[in-house]
């Protein structure tokens, strides 16, 4: 039999079978090829951590005798309201508010705003509303803890960068910056202790107070500052007089450069000010003045209203009998205190972190439900039980009670505004705050909608992030607007508005740990890995995928020598400014490699270019929004070597090359600066990297 007879087929089955089995082939050839490609962009949801990737849900909790009681049962008739606010003065009032508005005396409108640096979100605001300024007081100078000398911590751009963009911001924006001066030791979270024995110290020594006004005329003038605004707090009786001194030695030697002179004054009723400072005397020296009309109750003493209506009308009154107009600037607040029952003082909170914690403590409540615009105060106010079943009362201030507040200080003609603090507050103040329209009524109806646009509010410490909440806006009604003085009585919130809210952890103090990007990288990943060895230090290697694609071996010590594996993208983009699409294929196109290379996955992830661990745009939220809806643990950092930076070009031209001491000096700043982080970032990828292995 030919050879040819093995293959005839008369009757084509044998070819019919052939054709159906081909077809079926391919097309299990192209579903399977489909389902790959499909599963490149199909990122699988990883496994989720309680506490980490998965926010920690708390139960309703509610007092009986508020199950049984509506906040807003029964409302009282407007003549007892009217009353509870101005008691024996409530006529004047009324006739004041339906008079015409005085128009500021000299010198233009003032609105200020302070910035203070440890509030994460106050960049956010400042960007948002710079072109509504005319001032600005950066939180930036501090007499130092022996008084002999001033600290900069605050101020210094490598240990806070954004102080740059504060800058650049205020620039475009033509304000007046005019740094805040005080001696008050910020805490991590934003609270201050002002000491007062350094001020004394200080106030009884001329020789410290000539230099330390050389030094801050010196640093004014450097940065082009237009001044500096004095914030003294808690002094002890006998040295206000002192302090009266001083501001005239400030401003004998600030006057001729044209440099203002401002000084922040302490709320108090007029028994209370006996003894203190002349604010009288204060006023003849300063350029202006600004009230801080608020902390009626503050953080050391007991629970209670903030700035309650009567008595933030006092303290206006006062001051109107004591400074100029065209002097006086009003402070205003937009801020919360959290008292635990049965333990002194108060937790200072953001507006925002207030409603949070009304949110997350009272869920299940209805909003109006939760929060009481107290009849009498006119300030809101809620209670809840904690984790720990202890009860807490909080009170806060918002942008109706703001509102309110600058209604009553029209009356008086007042030269402007200061809003304590930028980041802090309900964005909705900025509706009707506004330099060129600062003498126009509030229009209450504007405040009804509640958003953070801008804002970015974070829980916890540490560089491990992640996305809790994203932004969503609420809602409120002004239900009871008094005809006479136009001030809001009540008012009701329907919807919790949110921002990202993004928990961090993994705050471990003096303790850290080594996070290197970008490689692997051939020599660089290999001496380190050398050096981490003889050290018996382990370290977490975040990889680019085509690197570790390149360099499998390296990736297999890595793992093998005991350290940690993470997600550093494939090919290294801003994920910020990409597409979901493109964003999710980096992630998976990553994982697929170190899958394929150790058969096994990783649930961290550090996104490129915005790992710094407060994000302070969209763009630099966004890469932990979408590390976070897939279950990665994405880490961050704090500490940042800054080993990238290997070339620095001075003011003749020169390269100076960084090397590792000045890398090493570079983390030991951050970490007794007061940073609170426990990562240090390294490089071992993207150039030449021969310091950084010097510098472990």
């Amino acid at each position: 039999m030919s050879d040819s007879a093995v293959f005839f087929d008369p009757t084509h089955r044998r070819w019919w079978w052939v054709k159906r089995l081909g077809t079926l082939l391919g097309l299990v050839s192209v579903l399977i090829v489909s389902t790959w490609l499909v599963s490149l962009f199909m990122v699988p949801l990883l496994p989720g951590f309680r506490g980490i990737t998965e926010a920690i849900r708390r139960g309703l909790r509610v007092p009986a005798h508020r199950q049984a009681r509506s906040q807003f049962l029964a409302k009282k008739d407007r003549e007892r309201l009217l009353a509870g606010i101005n008691r024996d003065n409530r006529n004047r009032l009324v006739r004041e508010a339906k008079g015409p508005l005085r128009t500021i005396e000299t010198g233009k409108p003032i609105v200020a705003a302070f910035y203070a640096p440890w509030q994460e979100t106050g960049l956010h605001s400042l960007t948002a509303n710079a072109n509504r300024m005319t001032h600005l007081l950066p939180v930036w100078v501090h007499l130092s803890a022996d008084a002999k000398g001033l600290d900069f911590h605050d101020w210094d751009t490598l240990l806070t960068p954004h102080n740059l963009d504060v800058l650049k911001i205020a620039h475009a924006s033509n304000l007046n910056i005019v740094p805040v001066f005080s001696n008050a030791q910020i805490s991590a979270n934003g609270s201050g202790l002002f000491d007062g024995k350094r001020v004394h110290v200080f106030l009884h020594d001329t020789t410290l107070q000539q230099n330390t006004i050389t030094g801050l005329r010196k640093w004014c003038m450097a940065n082009k500052f237009q001044g500096i605004n004095v914030d003294f707090e808690n002094l002890e009786t006998d040295d206000y007089p002192l302090l009266i001194t001083f501001l005239q030695r400030m401003k004998a030697a600030f006057g001729p450069s044209h440099l203002l002179v401002s000084v922040d004054l302490e709320a108090k009723s007029d028994r209370e000010a006996k003894g203190n400072l002349d604010w009288r005397a204060v006023s003849s020296i300063c350029d202006f003045v600004v009230v801080m009309a608020y902390d009626e109750h503050s953080e050391n003493g007991p629970a209670g209203p903030i700035a309650s209506m009567a008595w933030y009308r006092d303290i206006v009154q006062r001051a109107t009998r004591s400074i100029p107009r065209e002097k006086l600037v009003i402070g205003i607040a937009n801020y919360a205190y959290d008292w635990m029952d049965g333990h002194d003082g108060a937790e200072p909170m953001t507006y925002q972190a207030a409603l949070v914690t009304a949110h997350d403590f009272r869920q299940g409540e209805k909003p109006e439900d939760i929060v009481d615009f107290d009849d009498d105060t006119l300030n809101p106010t809620f209670r809840y039980q904690d984790d720990d079943l202890k009860w807490h009362e909080v009170w806060m201030l918002d942008a109706v009670t703001a509102a309110n507040q600058w209604l009553v200080a029209q009356n008086y003609g007042v030269r402007g505004m200061a809003i304590w603090v930028l980041g802090s507050s309900d964005p909705s103040i900025w509706k009707f705050i506004d330099r060129d329209h600062l003498n126009q009524r509030p229009n209450m109806s504007l405040l009804e909608e509640i958003k953070f646009p801008f804002d970015v509010e974070f829980i916890g410490e540490g560089e491990i992030a992640h996305v809790d909440q994203n932004p969503t806006p609420g809602s409120r009604s002004l239900d009871d607007i008094d005809p006479q003085t136009g001030l809001a009585l009540d008012e009701r919130y329907h919807t919790f508005p949110t921002s990202y809210v993004i928990s961090r952890s993994g705050y471990k103090p003096k303790m850290i740990a080594l996070t290197i990007d970008d490689g692997p990288a051939d020599p660089y990943t290999g001496q380190m890995l050398d050096e981490l060895k003889a050290l018996h230090v382990p370290a977490t290697f975040f990889l680019i995928g085509q690197n570790a694609e390149r360099y499998p071996g390296l990736v297999r010590r890595i793992w093998n020598e005991g350290h940690e594996i993470g997600n550093h993208t494939f090919t290294h983009p801003n994920i910020g400014v990409i597409k979901d699409s493109e964003a999710r294929l980096q992630l998976n196109a990553t994982r697929r490699v170190f899958e394929s290379i150790l058969h096994r996955s990783t649930l961290l992830f550090r996104p490129p270019y915005n790992a710094d661990a407060e994000p302070t745009a969209d763009f630099e939220v966004t890469p932990i929004a979408l590390a976070s809806s897939l279950n990665y643990i994405t880490v961050l950092e704090l500490i940042d070597s800054q080993d990238w930076n290997t070339a620095e070009r001075m003011p003749n031209g020169s390269i100076y090359h960084r090397g590792a001491d000045e890398m090493w000096q570079t983390v030991i700043a951050q970490l007794e600066g007061g940073e609170r982080g426990s990562c240090i970032l390294l490089h071992d990828g993207g150039g030449d990297r021969t310091e950084t292995v010097r510098l472990i």
